[in-house]
């Protein structure tokens, strides 16, 4: 009998994967596309924690039918790596057949400048309100960029060493032509005559085009160096002071803005 079958996107964020998931997941036919890596700790007891937590993340991607499916970034292997010490996507491989499909935008430039905005204000999706002022800070853009770029060169790299193969999509042709999100399903062997339309609307705005010109500007003059990796200490936990006394500081997860 043959594994149920699963869709793996293997993004970053502000990469159109929101616009994506709305497509799809109103179709009840693709699993329900989420960051589902994101979730807390299972309670449950009686098994490890590692495949109770495993077990969450499957029913919650799971559609009716059966299939999965699930966003994954850099940031999140890393933090499921670091927890239970193994690759997340192995254990997808031995439970599914699954479908890879990498989204990214052709301009990621303006991918970190709406990146560095929703860090500040915490709006990731266009039904939500900001919670916060963004203000312009180019430094945060630069290392939104370095990061994204990075973000994409470690999923190259990863497929190539596990010998994976993934369809490789734009966001900027997403959402020009339903061929593009064609190309997302083919091989899960469900059809599929036509695609909703998405519930979620485009952020950019004014405000992303003036500060994308300001920043074009503002980087020929600033030391770029500086901003390729976040400032960001160690976190300040009982385990990280027993580290330190050890001499075995625990560092801050990559991948981080």
């Amino acid at each position: 009998m043959s594994n149920p079958k699963a869709l793996i996107l293997l993004s970053e964020a502000r990469s159109g994967t929101n616009y994506l998931a709305s497509r799809l997941n109103q179709t009840g036919l693709f699993g329900q596309l989420g960051e589902w890596l994101d979730l807390p700790k299972p309670q449950e007891r009686g098994r490890s924690e590692a495949d109770a937590f495993d077990e969450t993340v499957f029913k919650k991607g799971s559609s009716e039918n059966g299939v999965f499916a699930i966003k994954v970034f850099p940031r999140h292997l890393h933090h499921y790596s670091r927890r239970y010490g193994r690759d997340f996507l192995d254990q997808v491989r031995v439970r599914f057949d699954p479908k890879l499909v990498i989204l990214e935008r052709q301009d990621s430039l303006k991918q970190a400048v709406s990146l560095a905005r929703a860090l500040q204000n915490d709006q990731w999706t266009s039904g939500s309100a900001p919670k916060k002022t963004a203000a312009y800070d180019p430094e945060l853009i630069s290392r939104c960029a370095f990061t994204i770029e990075e973000s994409f060169a470690f999923w190259r790299v990863y497929l190539l060493m596990k010998q994976m193969r993934a369809t490789h999509i734009y966001y900027e042709d997403l959402v020009r032509n339903d061929e593009t999100l064609q190309l997302c399903i083919d091989g899960l062997g469900i059809g599929l005559e036509e695609f909703p339309a998405s519930v979620t609307k485009r952020q950019s705005d004014q405000t992303t085009k003036e500060w994308l010109a300001q920043f074009r500007e503002d980087a020929k003059q600033m030391n770029l160096v500086s901003t390729h990796r976040a400032q960001r200490s160690a976190n300040l936990t009982g385990r990280n002071f027993l580290r330190l006394l050890g001499g075995k500081l625990q560092k801050p997860y990559p991948y981080l803005y």
